[in-house]
């Protein structure tokens, strides 16, 4: 869906920053809330989600520290 003109607006070219929000630097182009879910949502969200955002949390700790 992330590459589906009816849910990202110009989705055949390569722009990073329209993930982000608008406060934040990004582009403000029609963006699907749902165009984008790599975990899944609600009742069928991946059972790992919660094991990956930990993994990531424990990473940036450890180079934090180092």
């Amino acid at each position: 869906t992330g590459q589906m003109e009816e849910f990202v607006s110009d989705a055949s070219t390569f722009k990073p920053e329209r993930w982000l929000k608008a406060s934040q630097g990004g582009t403000g182009d029609h963006l699907h809330p749902f165009a984008s879910l790599p975990y899944g949502y609600g009742a069928r969200m991946c059972l790992g989600r919660r094991f990956a955002d930990l993994e990531m949390q424990i990473l940036l700790a450890k180079v934090y520290i180092n």
